[in-house]
């Protein structure tokens, strides 16, 4: 049996689910532990394709845009926000590191949820809860790997620095 319903309900009530769905996954996310949130875990390890970042300049123009995405950790009062530095410390910046996992983390939760609008039986609201989940959370997944890679690249370089004045070279 198909029924009808307005979109004046459906609307809101999609509304209503997402706003649902990354308020939960974003709060169930400041529960993860650091130890899950290590850059060389499979998930968060940069790929060759990526090369060093240059995929998401070259490809994406992430430079262009990045910057008006919107950090979470504003909206909760709590977390660790990443809209800019705040130290250039090697702690801070692994810390960084670590919460940019979490981020892209918290948006790749965000994306299955769509599924469960195939149990509507509604296969055009179905196909846009998908583009939509996709469309607001991809750039933030590329944002934070995009600023994983860089970070990692500075710490890798100070890691040579110091490795080198320790050792005389």
């Amino acid at each position: 049996m198909n029924v009808h319903i307005s979109p004046w309900i459906v609307i809101p009530a999609c509304g209503l689910f997402w706003f649902a769905v990354q308020l939960g996954f974003s709060a169930l996310a400041l529960y993860i532990g650091p130890s899950q949130l290590e850059p060389g875990r499979p998930m968060f390890r940069e790929r060759r394709f990526e090369r060093g970042g240059k995929l998401y300049e070259q490809v994406f123009f992430i430079r262009r845009w990045k910057e008006r995405l919107p950090d979470g950790a504003a909206f909760w009062g709590k977390g660790f926000r990443k809209k800019r530095l705040e130290s250039l410390d090697s702690d801070y910046y692994q810390t960084f590191v670590r919460e940019t996992c979490r981020a892209e983390l918290t948006h790749w939760m965000q994306i299955p949820p769509a599924l469960l609008f195939l149990f509507t039986g509604n296969w055009p609201l179905t196909a846009a809860m998908l583009v939509y989940a996709v469309l607001v959370n991809l750039p933030c997944i590329l944002a934070q790997r995009y600023n994983r890679i860089r970070f990692l690249r500075v710490l890798h370089r100070r890691q040579r620095s110091v490795l080198s004045e320790g050792h005389g070279v």
